[in-house]
């Protein structure tokens, strides 16, 4: 199991995840378990969570790639993705 940790770290070395990504991930967190189902969530929300999904999910995508798992670096590319239409689309009805 030690080896194995190794590994893990070695790969994680060049992929921790941004200061800004880790201040976005905390505070919206937070703040989005806190919305009850029936409340509308706030536009800012939305575009903050998709941008940090975006980016987290990027970064862990290169990192499976780098294992060669490209089964799981394929779905979180989708996820990033789908997160970067997110953004567009929060981004347009702010401007339009």
């Amino acid at each position: 199991m030690a080896a194995r940790r190794g590994k893990i770290s070695e790969l994680d070395r060049g992929f921790a995840p941004t200061q800004r990504n880790r201040e976005i991930g905390d505070n919206r967190a937070a703040e989005a378990r806190a919305i009850d189902r029936g409340q509308t969530v706030p536009d800012d929300l939305q575009l903050e969570v998709a941008v940090y999904i975006e980016g987290i999910s990027s970064e862990l995508r290169l990192m499976a790639r780098s294992a060669r798992l490209e089964a799981l670096a394929y779905f979180l590319e989708m996820a990033r993705l789908e997160a970067s239409i997110q953004i567009e689309r929060q981004s347009a009805g702010r401007s339009g």
